[in-house]
Order: structure tokens, then sequence, then C-alpha cells
């Protein structure tokens, strides 16, 4: 190979490296560096690599975010909306949540089938949308005529699962808004604050408690099982909660401006993000992607992880 032929393939090799570099590093901001999307992990004891910041529009405070199906849904503080987002951040839609005008109160999301399910803390509420935001329906009370007040919102097997504040405890619901069981906190399982929720690939539901400092295991039926070591952690402040693809359980930890992470089992592996996060409220997954997305609540912006 002549040496002309040599120095325009290395220039032509150069140009790609670069290009795809700015590619990656216009995803998610400045802060990356050239490679980190060979982000993937092989085990459970394998921290996250960071991939850099989502920008929010400004003056809005991110409360809770859910990742599913390529898309972003974003709620805050204060406002009666919920935003979608690409994976990379750009905002595709926005559609209101309130029941009655002034009086939103948007918190945790999760679909199932074409049905997304919002918690409306302020209306006492839990709304139902398509996935492009277009209104449903929405269920106000239980069975029994009894009120609740939903928070977080997780979905497995086509159950929605959803903490209640008022009865301290949380309720297994219908994509049709059936009832289907309803837990509430007692003796050593009680909450004062119940909030995010999960739910493993066995079954097991898995409720934080900010305010009573606990983070609750349910088996599938419902009894309550054990608690995981938060104060061992080290945790000040439970708060958002996910389950990634190897199994983990991803908890924010709004006090300690973290996110603590346990296994399986329930037990404590490490804690990462204490560098960028400031007053984090909760945390999704894009298991697809094997992305992770924290929302940032006092810097107004979404923080990346892959693993």
């Amino acid at each position: 190979m002549g040496s002309s032929e040599w120095k325009r393939k290395s220039a032509l090799a150069v140009f790609l490296l670069l290009a795809v570099t700015v590619t990656v590093v216009g995803l998610y901001g400045a802060d990356n560096k050239p490679g980190t999307f060979a982000h993937r992990v092989t085990g459970v004891y394998d921290e996250p690599v960071y991939l850099g910041s989502i920008p929010l529009e400004a003056g809005l405070k991110p409360a809770w975010v859910y990742s599913v199906r390529g898309r972003l849904y974003v709620n805050y503080f204060d406002r009666e909306y919920v935003d979608i987002f690409t994976p990379e951040g750009k905002r595709k839609g926005r559609f209101s949540t309130s029941l009655k005008v002034g009086q939103g109160g948007p918190q945790g999301m999760a679909l199932t089938g074409n049905r997304l399910m919002v918690a409306d803390f302020k209306n006492h509420a839990l709304t139902v949308f398509n996935p492009d935001g277009k209104y449903l329906e929405a269920f106000a009370e239980k069975p029994d005529k009894e009120s609740f007040i939903p928070v977080g919102v997780a979905v497995y097997n086509r159950v929605f699962y959803v903490t209640d504040v008022k009865s301290g405890g949380w309720m297994a619901v219908g994509d049709d808004g059936r009832l289907i069981t309803a837990v509430k906190g007692q003796k050593e399982s009680s909450m004062e604050f119940p909030y995010g929720i999960a739910v493993t690939e066995d079954g097991r539901v898995v409720v934080t408690d900010p305010k009573g400092g606990n983070i609750r295991v349910f088996a599938c039926p419902g009894w309550y099982a054990y608690s995981l070591p938060v104060r061992e952690a080290g945790m000040l402040n439970p708060q958002g909660i996910a389950l990634d693809g190897l199994g983990r359980l991803h908890v924010v930890d709004n006090g300690g401006n973290r996110v603590v992470v346990f296994d399986n089992r329930g037990y404590y592996l490490f804690k990462y993000g204490a560098e960028r996060l400031l007053g984090p409220s909760t945390v999704t997954v894009d298991r697809d992607k094997r992305l992770i997305y924290v929302a940032n609540t006092e810097k107004g912006s979404l923080e990346v992880w892959g693993y």
C-alpha cells in the first residue's frame, strides 16, 4: 500500500472514530467521555458506568421518571402534566393528568398493554391513559367505597401494584381497575409513607418508606417477609426503586444524594451517583438498552448510567 493511500485510510478512520464519539457524547451531554457507550457489565457486583445528563426545561424539577418501550415518561413537582421523551432526551409530547384544574399531582407511572396508569396523589385517584397520553378513565375508590392515596406504581404480569399512603400499605389492581388484593401495613410491616414499589421476577413486592426509613419486602400473596438492610447500607431516605435486568434493586437515597443497590436476595452491593446527584427522587431502568435514568430533582435533569 502506498504512503498516500495509507494516509488517506488513516484519516478516514480517525474521522469515523470522531463522528461516533461526537454522536454518543451528544446523546446525553458534554460530561461523557469517549468510549463510554461500551458500558456493558458482566456481573451483579459491577457498578454502572456514567453516560451523562439530560437537561430539562428551566424551572422544572423532575419527580418521577419511567422508561418503557423506547420512551421516557417524566412528571414534575408542582406541575399537572407528563412529558414524553426519546431515550436520548428529545421531547416528543406532553399531556395533562389533571382531573380537576389546579389540583392534579401525577406521581408513579406504569404501562401494560396500551394502558398507562398514573397515580394522582392530590386527586386520590388512579388515572389511565393510552401510551400517547389520551385520557381513558379514572378510579377513585376501591370496590368497598374506601378511598386511597396512591403514590408509586409498578406492573407485573398485567397487574398494577400501587402504594397507598392512606392505608400505609399497597394494593394490586388489574389493568381493568379491578382490585385484586389490598395489603395494609401492620406491626412489623408498618409503613408511614409507602412511596416507591417494585416487583421482582419471582413476584416479591418491594416497597420503600422514606418517612419511616424502611424498605419492606412482601411475598407474592401479600405476606410480609423481611426488610432490606437500610441502616447497614447507610441510607437516609429511600424513595424511588427499580429492578434492572440482572435482578438488582436500585433504590434512590434522597437524603444521601445517591443510588443504593441490593442483589436479588436483598444483600447490599454498592452505591453510585454521589458526585452527581442532588436531591434525587426516582429511578427507572431501560432493560433493552441497559440504561438507568435517575430524576436529579434539585439539578433539574435526568442523569444516565449504563450497565
